[in-house]
């Protein structure tokens, strides 16, 4: 078999089909599984199927039915293409349709695509085939099967070297979905930009050698966010809401007079608003760098006029921000819901407002403040246009103090001596929990 096999060479196919050939024309006996199908020449052609080495089935053509299946082979696609059904109308043709199952594998309209590859070059075309390895483009504008399998119109590059792709062929596209050469971001990048390409199924055999197994849509491949582009740009965003202390500062205030002394503890109100703005800039696919300010107000007691040992504080806050877009939104319009994570660092301003009381009577003292902070907030994005977002924000926010002073207050009692109010912050630490509801703006 072996040698009768050597001396057969169909045209287009050789002595040994392949699946992806056998599948293409059409060869294989009502579709069943083989390896490869062998090409037997003797006082005629026996097609011959095999799987793991054993004979599976043969299909037998006459010496005069060859002729027929070469120019079955040699002008499939024009057949294909015809207007008028000429598998039907040829009556040569006819003959061994028994015995071969054409199949029109070839998708006309198939929209071009822009590739970049790591030395910085971009090559448009029409995607023809994609495997795991490779993507096949054609050179031209369009895709021709009957002139440009012939003549080589056509690009096998390799995903290794693709480092993105865009649907946008007429000029420079901010809109790259990212592949980095990586196997899994390409399947999805491939999928999106291109759902169809010209061979879905299987491929003509001249182009066998660069995409013989095709991709498996099927195959997972990278998360959509991994390969959806983020525009270079400037985003500007206000936020407000709520926080509320889980760490409290401790304070103290020491009334003396006539040379005894007593003190009490200054009660730390939790709830505070707070509101600010941020200004970030875009740094890659996943990270932005930024500055955000923030003012936490807690609810002034000073018009109540109970009795009271209290504290209350408003901070004022600079912090430089690190974000990490875990689940981006990208700049095509594919993903709208996007999830980051922001480390900030920085300094607080506290304006200190104590509080007292003697004989029914309340006093205020003010005082500063200065805190290194440090925070961490997770947020949900929501795009409602390109341009404009809304969202919520969770964080945890640690406020370290180094200096503290209020001032002190001395009361004159007639027929007494002064009394005289010292405020103590010994701990001035916070930590506050919280959440924002935010909008952003691309600017």
């Amino acid at each position: 078999m072996s040698a009768l096999a050597a001396r057969s060479q169909l045209v287009r196919v050789g002595s040994r089909i392949s699946v992806n050939e056998s599948k293409y024309f059409g060869l294989a006996r009502n579709g069943i599984d083989v390896d490869s199908i062998l090409v037997i020449n003797d006082v005629g052609v026996t097609l011959v199927g095999m799987r793991d080495d054993s004979l599976v089935y043969s299909v037998k053509f006459t010496a005069d039915e060859v002729p027929i299946l070469e120019r079955y082979l040699r002008d499939y696609e024009r057949m294909l293409l015809s207007e008028v059904d000429l598998f039907i109308g040829d009556t040569g043709i006819r003959k061994i349709l028994i015995r071969v199952a054409p199949e029109q594998h070839y998708y006309r309209i198939v929209p071009r695509v822009s590739v970049q590859l790591s030395n910085g070059t971009i090559t448009t075309g029409v995607p023809l085939a994609a495997t795991d390895e490779r993507l096949i483009l054609s050179k031209g504008s369009s895709f021709d099967p009957l002139t440009d399998l012939r003549s080589d119109g056509y690009h096998c590059i390799p995903v290794a070297l693709i480092t993105g792709i865009t649907s946008d062929v007429d000029e420079l596209s901010p809109r790259w979905l990212v592949v980095q050469g990586d196997v899994r971001r390409f399947r999805t990048a491939i999928r999106v930009i291109s759902p169809d390409r010209v061979y879905m199924t299987s491929v003509p055999p001249e182009v066998e050698t660069c995409a013989s197994n095709l991709l498996n849509d099927e195959v997972d491949g990278a998360p959509l966010h991994m390969v959806l582009p983020r525009s270079n740009v400037r985003t500007l965003a206000a936020f407000g809401g709520f926080v509320e202390s889980v760490l409290r500062p401790t304070a103290l205030v020491v009334r003396s007079a006539g040379g005894t002394s007593s003190e009490s503890e200054l009660s730390y109100q939790p709830k505070v608003f707070s509101s600010g703005v941020e200004y970030s800039v875009f740094v890659s696919q996943f990270y932005d760098l930024g500055v955000r300010a923030v003012i936490h107000a807690q609810p002034s007691t000073i018009g109540d006029s109970s009795q009271q040992n209290s504290l209350g504080a408003d901070s004022y806050s600079l912090h430089l921000t690190g974000t990490w877009n875990a689940v981006p939104i990208d700049s095509v319009g594919f993903n709208r819901v996007g999830l980051s994570t922001t480390f900030a660092v920085g300094s607080s301003f506290v304006d200190y407002r104590a509080r007292t009381f003697f004989r029914n009577r309340n006093f205020t003292s003010t005082g500063f403040g200065i805190t290194l902070d440090a925070a961490l907030n997770a947020s949900l994005t929501v795009a409602l246009t390109r341009s404009f977002a809304v969202g919520v924000r969770c964080f945890a926010w640690g406020q370290y103090g180094i200096y503290s002073a209020i001032d002190s207050i001395t009361h004159n009692v007639p027929f007494d001596s002064p009394h005289r109010f010292s405020f103590n912050v010994d701990g001035m630490s916070v930590i506050s929990v919280g959440a924002h509801l935010f909008a952003s703006y691309v600017l």
